[in-house]
């Protein structure tokens, strides 16, 4: 169950021929850059790790989807 602190994120590669790696920025959440976030794949029902600042992903196929990343803050830090 999400509560008020869990973003879900569907993060998809548009580019019409190769895999892409693809950034989320905290900016674009509107967290501190400093803020420390577990990052959890859903769909798979596994943490990944914890990062902070932005977390990249693996390569993602042309037209592809890397589909339920759930990023929660472990500290406070929206602007």
């Amino acid at each position: 169950a999400m509560n008020g602190s869990e973003w879900l994120l569907a993060l998809t590669n548009l580019h019409d021929s190769s895999a892409q790696t693809i950034t989320a920025s905290w900016e674009m959440l509107e967290w501190a850059l400093e803020t420390k976030a577990r990052v959890r794949d859903v769909w798979a029902q596994k943490d990944i790790d914890t990062f902070t600042g932005s977390y990249k992903t693996g390569s993602i196929a042309h037209h592809d989807s890397l589909v339920f990343l759930m990023f929660t803050p472990t500290k406070k830090g929206v602007k």
